[in-house]
């Protein structure tokens, strides 16, 4: 109600502190009239209690700022009443911004309103069974046997003739071996640089990827 409230949570960790003000932040915001509720608040109350991952989240919130931005004061009775919206900015997404952006933003609105709907059955079906989601098909494509060479080693000529050694092979030994990893093992990017040196065993020639993409 316009006035500052201040909060002190305590040493904590990174992931518990915002938890934790995430739910003061929950308590603090002016409850809507009535049992009415809006996409925002289910939204904050979705991220709150489901255990994501920091970059899932971080979607999420872009999700939310980019492309439903006109939707989070509308409440969930609403929405679930709209089912020629929900298809309308389905379609709308997938002009502006592609097929696959338009693919995240509906499975969104659809977990976050089925998540508030475990909770109030009051709540109209699922809007989103509107829409038609498009089939994405997987990237194809790899490095042809000379594109790995050229990625391995090649020499980069100037306007002055100079040639300068360019290519993996030039990298320092760490940064070398981290290509050479992904590589060889086809992890994550994440995967490989949270890599302690303990879940390397070089007599049993195995890998441990302790972080991987979905835990």
């Amino acid at each position: 109600r316009g006035a500052l409230v201040m909060r002190t949570l305590g040493e904590s960790t990174l992931k518990a502190a915002r938890a934790a003000a995430m739910r003061e932040w929950a308590r603090l915001k002016p409850k809507p009239a009535g049992r009415r509720v809006t996409f925002e608040q289910a939204f904050r109350e979705y991220l709150e209690q489901k255990e994501l991952a920091p970059k899932t989240r971080e979607g999420y919130d872009y999700n939310l700022a980019h492309y439903l931005a006109h939707w989070k004061e509308r409440a969930l009775e609403d929405i679930g009443n709209d089912r020629a919206g929900v298809r309308g900015l389905y379609h709308a997404v997938a002009r502006e911004h592609g097929k696959a952006t338009a693919n995240q933003v509906t499975r969104l609105l659809s977990a976050v309103y089925r998540y508030a709907r475990k909770a109030d059955l009051d709540l109209p079906e699922c809007p989103t069974i509107a829409v038609d989601l498009w089939t994405i098909p997987p990237r194809d494509w790899a490095l042809s046997a000379d594109e790995l060479r050229t990625w391995w080693h090649n020499t980069a000529v100037d306007e002055h003739g100079n040639e300068t050694p360019r290519g993996v092979k030039t990298l320092g030994p760490v940064k070398r071996a981290w290509w050479l990893t992904a590589l060889l093992t086809g992890a994550r990017s994440n995967s490989i640089s949270a890599l302690p040196w303990a879940d390397i065993d070089f007599g049993r020639r195995t890998i441990h990827f302790r972080v991987s993409k979905g835990d």
